[in-house]
C-alpha cells in the first residue's frame, strides 16, 4: 500500500503541520493525522472523488478519554464512507490529572474549527451533519450534540459551538452514564468534578450538570437517536437509561438490541466492522436517519 507525504499547505494545513495520505483497497481515500492543534487530531475517509458536496460522519471512537486511539475505528471509518459519507475520525486527550472534561471539549472544538475551514476544499455538506461514538467515545458524541444543537453545553463551558447542527446521533454500545460508578466512568466523573470547581474552591453545579446527561435540563433540541446494545453488552444499562431519558424528553430515537445468541463482543461495531452484525447495525441506523429526516 503506497503512502505518499505532502506538504501541509497542500491540504489547507497551517505549516509545519504534516499530513498522510493513503489510498486504500476499494477505492477509499484517506488523510491522516490532520493534526488541528496541539491536542486534537483527524483522519478524513471518503469513498472515489464526489460529483457533489457530501454528508459528514465526526466519530469518536472506543478507547476516548483512557487510551484513545483512532486505529481502532479505521475499518469502521472506511465502510462508513462506502456509504458516500465523508468520515472524520477524532482523537483528543486522555483524562489525566493535568487537564479536564472541560479541555477535552475543547479540543474537539478544535476539529470542529478545522472541518468548518476546510468545508469547501473537501466538499462538506455541514447541513448534512452526523455523530457517531463507540463504548465511551459515545460520551463525547452526546457532548457534541450538545455543543452544536443546544445553548447550555456551550454557554456553561464558555466555549462557542460550530457554525452547524448535528442531524443525527450514532451510539455504539455507548457508554454514557456519567454516574454509573464503571471503572472508567469514574475517572470521567472526576474530570468533570475538576472542571465545576474554580480556583477558589467554588463548584460551578450549573457546569456539572450541563455535562451529566441525566441531570441537563436542555435535551429537546437534541437530533434524533440512534443507539445500539446486545443482552450481554456492558454497556447495556446506560442504554436503557439513555433510553428513558430520551423518551422524558421527547426526543426521537431507536434502539437495535441483539439477543444473548448473537454472542456479540464489548465494542463490536469497531472490532468486528465487518461482521454481518454490524453492516445490519448500520443499515438499520441510516434507515432511521432517513426516515427521522422526512
Amino acid at each position: 500500500m503506497g503512502i505518499v507525504r505532502e506538504v501541509a499547505s497542500a491540504f489547507g494545513i497551517t505549516a509545519p503541520e504534516r499530513a498522510d495520505k493513503e489510498f486504500v483497497p476499494n477505492g477509499v481515500s484517506k488523510l491522516f493525522n490532520v493534526r488541528c492543534d496541539a491536542n486534537s487530531v483527524l483522519d478524513l475517509f471518503r469513498s472515489g472523488e464526489p460529483f457533489g458536496k457530501t454528508a459528514v460522519i465526526i466519530h469518536f471512537n472506543g478507547n476516548s478519554f483512557h487510551k484513545s486511539s483512532r486505529i481502532r475505528a479505521s475499518t469502521l471509518c472506511s465502510i462508513l464512507s462506502k456509504r458516500d459519507y465523508t468520515v472524520i475520525n477524532c482523537e483528543f486527550r486522555n483524562i489525566k490529572r493535568s487537564n479536564d472534561a472541560k479541555d477535552c471539549v475543547e479540543d474537539v472544538s478544535h476539529i470542529f474549527k478545522w472541518i468548518s475551514d476546510h468545508a469547501d476544499e473537501y466538499a462538506l455538506d455541514l447541513g448534512r451533519v452526523y455523530v457517531t461514538g463507540s463504548s465511551y467515545g459515545a460520551l463525547m458524541a452526546f457532548w457534541t450534540a450538545l455543543l452544536c444543537n443546544t445553548e447550555r453545553f456551550g454557554q456553561a463551558l464558555g466555549i462557542t459551538g460550530p457554525r452547524f447542527k448535528i442531524k443525527g446521533l450514532g451510539l455504539f454500545t455507548g457508554m454514557t452514564d456519567t454516574e454509573s460508578g464503571d471503572r472508567i466512568m469514574r475517572s470521567i466523573s472526576k474530570a468533570i468534578t475538576r472542571t465545576e470547581t474554580s480556583d477558589g474552591g467554588y463548584r460551578d453545579h450549573n457546569l456539572s450538570n450541563a455535562f451529566r446527561p441525566c441531570r441537563n435540563h436542555d435535551l429537546r433540541t437534541l437530533p434524533p437517536v440512534y443507539q445500539v446494545t446486545g443482552d450481554l453488552d456492558s454497556a447495556m444499562p446506560d442504554v436503557m437509561r439513555m433510553d428513558a431519558l430520551l423518551d422524558s424528553n421527547g426526543v426521537v430515537h431507536e434502539t437495535l438490541e441483539f439477543q444473548a445468541s448473537d454472542r456479540l463482543t464489548n465494542g463490536f461495531m469497531e472490532d468486528r466492522a465487518s461482521s454481518n452484525e454490524c453492516a445490519r447495525a448500520l443499515s438499520r441506523m441510516f434507515n432511521f436517519f432517513d426516515s427521522a429526516d422526512q
